[in-house]
């Protein structure tokens, strides 16, 4: 008897320190004031109405890797987001979720983005990649430390119970997320960033699996409700097809083709625009990636893209469906592929409205990780579709309807369109024998090319077999890199004159021997490449063609025309340079001076409360190699740096610098200091440093100068480039180094001090500056 009581007193005495542990653990209180259980299923909102989002959704926090998912709140703050459930790591009795004590949290819902492979406990991100506020992740084991989450009560706000969420390590808040800046959840010490929170109970008393609405589905797939419309006002439907087209009419393509994004391996395919304006690309379907009633595409809904032919080019193993390249070697822009998985989460695209756009409705094509655009391709420079976060390479399109709602059969013109771009297997014809045929058109075609502006005047003629000229024309192109390859795009351009004449009888002559021979099959020319493909298709679709290589003083003949049209080609440059920088700004300096070139100027950062203002010096941005040296800023406010002076990358015939207009910088002081600035095309980082190893006129030593807007002061600026904005990070000594962003928190805002050589010109100041940095 006397043996139990030391158990009983124990027993009494471990029910005693359950209660005072548990004494003043109180339940977290729903919206409608009654306990928050772990029976039940809630939607954790945000509490303030002025919140900038809505529900919780599982969203990437990267590109690569897609997973684990982070969490984010909807952009749209009418959407709930998804429900969630709480329990204890441990087994308790307790079905009360209480304030300070440890839980876990998991989404509960069937409607699920991808990365299946991960739970749907929330947990906080302790990985090596981890920023300083890491960020909540999904994908947690629910007895690891770094899943417990606690709720806390917040007092006395908007007269209600607020709560926040807390790790033993911080307190949940939120930061602009990467797609389209909807806050996302982090760990953090920032008072300012809280995500004070109220809990909807959505599910009663039951434990059952969340069955999956269609609310559920559109808080994952949606952010809106608004009907795309095609070009004759109609709404898309999903049991039609269309032609994406694009929007403008300055576009530098046509409609969208099936390509190769690169030789080895070719398939899968990319997509990319008609090198030929006047082809209207092949059509595509739309689709929903689950199962839903509506027909009608909507706008900011997820949905599938799927081109719609019988014309192919070849991979016939990957599906017509569109998707996200997330292959490994997938760039930073990576390339729109066609092989996708209706139900992967790298297959959806939305269709968002940018109006107003000559003066109707614009559209673009997005993704959860950015939006489609278009950088010049492999195949003639032809505009390749890629997903970007650059907004002056947006692709805005329209929608053309092209078959009603019955499936297509394959037209004249698709299969045109389809047989130049099959790279694999494509081969001419053979050539018909056409002496004798007196009723043949003669074409002849020819180009000027001028190297230092990268641009070709293209010309041709067709004549009757006796002579007699029927009729000549002539344009301009830009960004041609050879003599040959204008020679080529002259042949094409009059090939697709010809077909648009309907001559379907024609010999065509040039006094380019390479390009004859890269024609019929007898050289391989990489530049020639896409453009001897579609000379191919257009000589197939015709009766007879033929092509004879003629020297020029074969050419006596048409010899004059030729030369007026090169004569009028010049003179269009001439005025075309003029019309392109008409309505640029000048730049301005401090004085309120235009900048100009062979002038030396002082770029002067502005300095703000995190950037300290000094001028900028040449600096070695890394300790193995020094070389090349990258670019920072001073260390102390009042050192102004090195002068450099403005170069045009392309010929313009005033000294007056312009808002965006191609320029080459170069830091000018002392001899042994003379570096022309460049973007480090060698850097596998996302923000690539300003090194000194340009070049003139090569792409990443192109900079332009743009006006940083009425906020940021009188003639202040900012300089850009292809990829970005010039800003800066903390360098290997502590100083603010240049490097190419699209972080705009991380714009450099300059301006341009005028250099006094007879004051400063190696002074103790500028020598100074120089000797702030080992290298």
């Amino acid at each position: 008897m006397m043996s139990s009581f030391p158990l009983v007193s124990f027993l009494i005495t471990l029910m005693l320190a359950a209660a005072v542990c548990t004494q003043g653990h109180e339940p977290a209180l729903d919206t409608a004031e009654n306990p928050v259980l772990t029976t039940a299923q809630y939607l954790i909102q945000p509490y303030s109405p002025r919140s900038n989002g809505g529900g919780l959704l599982p969203v990437p926090v990267k590109l690569l890797p897609l997973c684990p998912l982070g969490i984010s709140q909807s952009s749209v703050t009418a959407l709930p987001g998804l429900p969630v459930s709480f329990s204890y790591p441990y087994p308790l009795m307790d079905t009360y979720v209480n304030e300070g004590q440890a839980v876990n949290i998991e989404f509960r819902s069937e409607a699920w983005p991808g990365c299946e492979e991960f739970s749907k406990y929330w947990e906080v991100d302790e990985s090596s990649s981890a920023s300083e506020e890491p960020a909540i992740l999904v994908g947690g084991k629910k007895r690891e430390r770094n899943s417990w989450f606690r709720i806390e009560r917040k007092e006395n706000f908007v007269g209600g119970n607020a709560y926040k969420l807390t790790t033993l390590a911080g307190t949940i808040g939120t930061i602009p997320g990467p797609w389209d800046q909807a806050p996302q959840l982090v760990l953090t010490n920032d008072t300012a960033k809280t995500f004070l929170v109220k809990f909807h109970k959505v599910h009663g008393d039951t434990t059952a699996t969340t069955s999956t609405s269609r609310l559920e589905k559109l808080a994952v797939c949606t952010h809106g409700e608004n009907r795309v419309d095609d070009t004759d006002g109609n709404p898309l439907r999903t049991t039609a097809q269309y032609l994406i087209l694009p929007l403008s009419p300055r576009s530098n393509g046509g409609g969208l083709l099936p390509v190769p994004v690169k030789l080895q391996p070719l398939c899968p395919l990319g997509i990319s625009q008609s090198s030929v304006k006047a082809l209207t690309g092949l059509p595509v379907s739309f689709s929903y990636p689950y199962a839903i009633m509506d027909t009608y595409v909507n706008e900011m809904e997820a949905i599938n893209i799927e081109f719609k032919s019988d014309a192919w080019p070849g991979c016939e193993e990957f599906s017509k469906y569109w998707e996200v390249d997330e292959s490994s070697s997938a760039s930073e822009e990576p390339a729109i592929l066609v092989g996708g998985k209706k139900h992967e989460r790298n297959s959806w695209f939305r269709i968002e409205r940018k109006e107003p756009f000559y003066g109707g409705v614009a559209y673009k094509l997005t993704t959860l990780t950015g939006t489609i655009g278009t950088v010049p391709g492999h195949w003639d420079q032809a505009p390749q579709l890629v997903l970007t976060n650059d907004t002056a390479k947006t692709f805005l399109v329209k929608f053309h309807k092209v078959h009603g709602d019955t499936p297509a059969t394959t037209s004249r013109q698709e299969k045109l369109e389809a047989q130049s771009y099959d790279l694999r297997t494509q081969s001419r014809r053979p050539t018909p024998q056409i002496e004798g045929h007196s009723d043949a058109i003669i074409c002849r075609s020819d180009a000027a090319w001028r190297s230092g502006i990268s641009t070709a005047g293209l010309a041709w003629s067709f004549y009757r077999a006796n002579g007699e000229i029927i009729l000549s024309h002539s344009k301009s192109t830009s960004f041609v890199i050879s003599s040959l390859l204008a020679e080529g795009l002259a042949l094409r351009e009059a090939m697709e004159h010809a077909w648009a004449l309907g001559l379907m009888k024609v010999i065509f002559e040039s006094d380019s021997s390479q390009l004859m021979a890269a024609v019929e099959g007898e050289s391989n020319f990489f530049d020639l490449h896409g453009i001897v493909s579609d000379v191919i298709s257009f000589a197939n679709s015709m009766e007879l063609a033929r092509f004879n290589f003629r020297s020029r003083i074969n050419f006596a003949k048409t010899h004059k025309i030729i030369i007026t049209m090169k004569i009028s080609f010049l003179i269009t440059i001439l005025l075309a340079t003029v019309a392109c920088t008409h309505g640029q700004e000048p730049v301005k300096d401090t004085a309120g001076n235009s900048l100009e070139t062979g002038q030396q100027y002082f770029i002067q950062p502005i300095k703000t409360g995190s950037k300290n203002g000094g001028g900028l010096v040449p600096a070695a941005i890394r300790l193995i190699p020094l070389c090349p040296l990258g670019i920072n800023q001073a260390a102390f406010t009042f050192l102004p740096g090195l002068p450099v002076s403005f170069e045009f990358s392309d010929f313009v015939p005033e000294p007056i610098v312009r808002t965006s207009t191609d320029v080459t910088i170069e830091f000018k002081s002392c001899k042994e200091f003379s570096f022309i600035w460049a973007v480090e095309s060698s850097s596998d980082s996302n923000e690539p440093a300003i090194i000194l190893s340009g070049t003139p006129g090569s792409q990443n030593s192109r900079f332009k100068i743009e006006k940083a807007g009425e906020r940021a002061g009188e003639n202040t600026y900012k300089l850009t480039s292809l990829g970005g904005t010039v800003g800066n990070v903390t360098g290997i000594f502590l100083a603010p180094q240049l490097v190419l962003t699209n972080d705009n928190a991380k714009t450099t805002f300059v301006k341009f001090n005028k250099y006094n050589e007879s004051i400063t010109s190696a002074s103790r100041v500028e020598k100074s500056g120089l000797r702030m940095f080992p290298f």
